[in-house]
């Protein structure tokens, strides 16, 4: 089992920009996430995009290898 909620000593911590404001509409603030998953053949790396007031994905994309830019529709 691998904790990935302490950061490396050796690794930047950057501050939560977004504390405090007050999300009152849609499409005020997206945010994204991108995790891996581990097949048989090798890995899958799906990436979302999240509209904080609606909770909901706006865009997805699942790619064969990870990528520093994607497009997602």
């Amino acid at each position: 089992w691998l904790n990935t909620r302490r950061p490396h000593p050796e690794h930047n911590v950057y501050p939560h920009l977004l504390r405090g404001v007050l999300v009152v509409w849609p499409g005020q603030v997206w945010r994204t996430d991108i995790t891996y998953i581990r097949l048989p053949l090798g890995f899958s790396y799906p990436a979302a995009i999240i509209d904080w007031y609606l909770r909901r994905v706006v865009s997805w994309r699942i790619r064969k290898r990870r990528v520093t830019e994607s497009k997602c529709r």
